[in-house]
C-alpha cells in the first residue's frame, strides 16, 4: 500500500469541495486526516464538509478533535461556537495548506 500524502489528499478535497462534490471532498478529506491527525485545517474543511451534507453530530465531533492541538484556532473555535445551528459554513471557504 503506497503512503498517503496529506496535502495531496487535502488539495483534493479542496477541489472537490469548490466543484460541489461534497461525498468525494469528505473522502478526501478523511484520508488527509489519517495521516496527519494533528493539522487543524484538516479538521476545519471536514467540518465544513460534512455540514454541508447536514452531518452536523460528526462535524462538531471532527471540529473538537481538531480542536485539542490548536486551542487557538480561531476559524475552528468560531465553527464550535456555532455548531448548532444549522447551515453554518455553508458560506466559508475552505483554508489551504
Amino acid at each position: 500500500m503506497e503512503p498517503i500524502d496529506p496535502k495531496t489528499e487535502f488539495e483534493g478535497g479542496n477541489g472537490a469541495l469548490a466543484a460541489g462534490r461534497v461525498e468525494d471532498a469528505v473522502a478526501h478529506y478523511r484520508r488527509a486526516l489519517r495521516a496527519a491527525p494533528d493539522v487543524v485545517e484538516i479538521h476545519h474543511n471536514l467540518t465544513a464538509a460534512l455540514e454541508r451534507l447536514s452531518l452536523l453530530d460528526e462535524a462538531e465531533e471532527v471540529a473538537r478533535h481538531g480542536f485539542e492541538p490548536a486551542s487557538r484556532f480561531h476559524p475552528l473555535a468560531r465553527r464550535l461556537g456555532q455548531s448548532v445551528k444549522p447551515g453554518w459554513g455553508s458560506g466559508q471557504r475552505p483554508l489551504t495548506l
